[in-house]
């Protein structure tokens, strides 16, 4: 007669089905793990995936590549205490794994080989690969933020692989190298917007992928900065203009007195520059009747706007309450310039 040893159970040789311990891990598929030192991702299934630091990178290949039941959960502590985060560097590291199904807990150790590399977009960065140049023209010492916005710029899209390999500086401007053709139309146009100019592409063939024999194009974009900045403020004679955009030597402006459009020629007209957009006073609202009134930046009164109706008009459709902000010049009285 055979029968279960731990609860007696009849009929059954050996452990019966409820006797028998529960196995909580499967098996483990070993591969190297990948992290990436620049961005600090992880290569899971080919993806390289986000994380924080190498510790939660490492804790989410291992879960990934982990077999359980159902309704496990895992705690995973691996040992990278002494591991440097450097290009190239190899190690063994010990992993262990705790699973938990409800009462039920089961604990495992595992070597797992570990890879400190580069992703493919980092791989890039720093080396001689290029797909594009945005070259500068136009540049000034009182101009040189203008490379500072365009840096930066590229530094927001370097999720998407665009870094700077390489600058090189000429007598107006500079040429920034870039690893990422796609986005220097978009990066070129924000230029274009917040500063003023003309901007134009032209496409070269580079090189020639040996695989396709296809032809590899590089991409470069001139942006020419104008003597005039998009949206500072210009005096030509005893009128004060606020620029809207420039082409060429042609600058097309709004009169600050009346809010008319208006437009000169740089090289046929004389023409003070009085300030930048970025130098612009911000003050708010501070009364709406009978007259529009601002707090003056310097001196907190509160002063008539020299152009009222031009003010009116441009806050009509917006919410126009005390306490709205808006940027204004302070010359020969308070200058409503825009919101």
């Amino acid at each position: 007669m055979v029968f279960c040893p731990k609860c007696g159970k009849k009929g059954v040789k050996g452990l019966c089905e409820d006797c028998k311990p529960v196995e909580l891990l499967d098996s483990y598929k070993e591969k190297m793990v990948e992290f990436c030192q620049a961005c600090s991702k992880v290569n899971i299934r080919g993806k390289w995936v986000e994380c924080r630091s190498l510790k939660e990178g490492f804790s989410k290949v291992i879960r990934d590549r982990t077999k359980c039941a159902d309704g496990v959960k895992l705690d995973v502590h691996a040992h990278l205490e002494q591991v440097p985060i450097k290009p190239g560097i190899r190690r063994v590291v010990q992993v262990d794994i705790k699973a938990r199904l409800g009462s039920v807990v089961q604990e495992s150790s595992m070597l797992v080989r570990l890879l400190i590399t580069s992703c493919p977009k980092c791989s890039k960065m720093g080396t001689q690969y290029l797909e594009g140049i945005l070259q500068l023209r136009g540049i000034t010492k009182e101009t040189e933020f203008v490379i500072d916005f365009a840096r930066n710029e590229i530094a927001k899209l370097r999720e998407k692989g665009m870094f700077i390999n390489k600058e090189k500086r000429h007598k107006d401007g500079i040429d920034l190298v870039v690893t990422r053709k796609k986005c220097l139309r978009q990066i070129s146009q924000k230029i274009v917007d917040e500063f003023g100019g003309t901007v134009s592409f032209n496409t070269q063939v580079f090189s020639m992928d040996r695989q396709t024999m296809k032809d590899i194009l590089r991409l470069n974009v001139l942006v020419t900065l104008p003597d005039i900045f998009k949206g500072a403020v210009v005096s030509v004679g005893r009128a004060l203009f606020v620029v809207r955009s420039t082409k060429g030597k042609e600058v097309n402006c709004i009169d600050l007195s009346d809010g008319k459009k208006k437009s000169f020629m740089s090289d046929r007209r004389e023409y003070g520059l009085v300030c930048r957009r970025r130098d612009l006073l911000e003050t708010s609202i501070s009364k709406l009747a009978p007259h529009l009134e601002a707090l003056h930046p310097e001196t907190f009164e509160s002063v008539l706007l020299m152009n009222e109706e031009y003010a009116k008009s441009q806050l009509l459709g917006s919410k126009m309450t005390i306490g709205k902000k808006i940027r204004v010049l302070g010359s020969n009285g308070l200058w409503f310039v825009s919101m």
